[in-house]
């Protein structure tokens, strides 16, 4: 037996677990050599909040989220002149993805109903559908079915890809397909970030693997945390909700102006 342990990262550098092996080749983890670090819900931590620098687990802060769920519900809405000046800082960022992954970032925080009109000002290379509207992705919409976005998911997955291999930014899920499972990929998930809405109305979940490739898994099973069984995949797009996750996953910071 093998007890797993997560690798969770503190003000002061990665808190990693010590294996002490047994004679019968069972692995522990010994916490009087070097303390793991908990959230305060005590599970084990896997970020650090930069806001409140407190530890925290997956489920106090969300995979990707800026910041952890108690300071983002402590947090003050932005109004409508913030928005356009961060919207205006980004606008200034010269690399087109990422500004377009910044652009989510601050427009999934405050949608609005001139989502995309706002979206073609701070990035006039997308292709301009006029009448576009945004539809919730975590609200049922129907009917089912994929749902056109201006910007190229694959762009986007390969630009991801190539940046998180640049960071050592680890893939936090192995993918194993088909029936004996003979393909086996990693990658990022994105919950409800699919532009593909399943029968309930609701998005389906998206993966960008470490090849760039942007995926949804078809009656997909988590046997274990972190590995995920599946018949097939299938390419899908991403939403904003998914784009803006993306950023948080590299950690990118809006321009100070």
């Amino acid at each position: 037996m093998t007890i797993l342990v997560p690798q969770p990262f503190g003000p002061t550098g990665a808190v990693q677990p010590v294996p002490t092996s047994y004679p019968h080749g069972e692995m522990y983890y010994d916490a009087s050599v070097e303390p793991i670090a908990t959230c305060a819900c005590g599970q084990y931590a896997a970020t650090v909040c930069p806001q409140c620098r407190r530890y925290r687990c997956p489920a106090c802060q969300p995979s990707g989220g800026p910041v952890c769920t108690e300071c983002a519900d402590t947090a003050v809405p932005p109004d409508a002149a913030d928005r356009e000046r961060r919207l205006g800082l980004v606008a200034q960022i010269p690399e087109p993805t990422e500004r377009l992954l910044q652009a989510a970032m601050v427009l999934e925080d405050d949608p609005g109903d001139d989502l995309y009109a706002a979206l073609y000002r701070v990035c006039p290379f997308l292709p301009f559908m006029p009448g576009m509207t945004y539809w919730e992705p975590l609200a049922a919409v129907f009917p089912p079915g994929p749902q056109w976005v201006p910007w190229d998911s694959g762009m986007v997955g390969r630009w991801f890809a190539a940046r998180a291999a640049a960071q050592r930014l680890r893939p936090g899920f192995e993918i194993a397909e088909g029936r004996v499972f003979a393909q086996t990929a990693y990658g990022w998930r994105l919950l409800g970030g699919s532009t593909v809405r399943e029968d309930d109305g609701f998005t389906d979940t998206a993966f960008v693997l470490t090849s760039g490739a942007v995926l949804r898994a078809v009656a997909p099973e988590e046997r274990r945390p972190g590995f995920i069984a599946t018949r097939r995949t299938e390419p899908t797009g991403l939403n904003l909700l998914a784009l803006a996750e993306l950023g948080g996953l590299l950690g990118l910071q809006a321009p100070v102006g």
